[in-house]
């Protein structure tokens, strides 16, 4: 008995599908892009038919209706793309009177199939980084202490009461050697009667 066809193809043509590897989900670069620059992204790919790479052409109008946005806000993710290294821009826009030409980019994950070009796969996503600022995260300043109220004995002072309580700063551990007027010891006196006699 002949086995039947599981995938039976749509009535006038076959199947199509949007494809993204893992590997290329796994990255720092994709997992750093917007939600409507990912959005982009798959449009891109619902444009590549496997043999126009490097010619699929994407208004930032088109962009922006296919996340419901305005053409500002998909020429930004079009922007971040190119940034995260996903898209090659491989024709500039250009307008005249008679038509206006959408601006053509190149998926960097495939091969160019454009003639006469190198058809390598560059997948300049998988050599991004993200920006290192020139501040550190750890450092501390000077107001981000710790406060304690240290009890002191008679004996260790000349000038304070017996038992007085003195307001003092405990510095937070920091190699970063760091002064601010915050960076003090304060004491509270004790009232005039209970001062010794100097």
């Amino acid at each position: 008995m002949p086995r039947r066809n599981r995938h039976p193809k749509r009535s006038g043509g076959a199947r199509f599908w949007v494809q993204l590897e893992h590997w290329l989900l796994d990255t720092p670069a994709w997992r750093h892009l917007s939600a409507n620059a990912k959005v982009i992204y798959v449009e891109l790919k619902r444009r590549y038919n496997g043999k126009n790479n490097g010619e699929i052409s994407l208004s930032a109008r088109e962009a922006g209706d296919a996340i419901g946005a305005t053409h500002h806000t998909g020429a930004r993710a079009l922007v971040e793309l190119q940034d995260h290294g996903f898209i090659a821009v491989t024709e500039d826009s250009s307008f005249n009177r008679k038509i206006h030409v959408a601006r053509r980019y190149r998926l960097t994950e495939a091969a160019d199939d454009r003639p006469g070009v190198s058809r390598e796969a560059t997948k300049d996503f998988t050599k991004w980084q993200p920006a290192v600022t020139g501040k550190s995260k750890t450092q501390s300043h000077g107001c981000d202490t710790t406060v304690a109220w240290v009890r002191r004995d008679e004996a260790k002072t000349s000038k304070i009461a017996a038992n007085s309580i003195t307001h003092a700063t405990v510095k937070a551990n920091s190699p970063i050697s760091q002064s601010h007027p915050c960076d003090s010891i304060r004491y509270q006196p004790a009232s005039p009667s209970k001062r010794e006699a100097s």
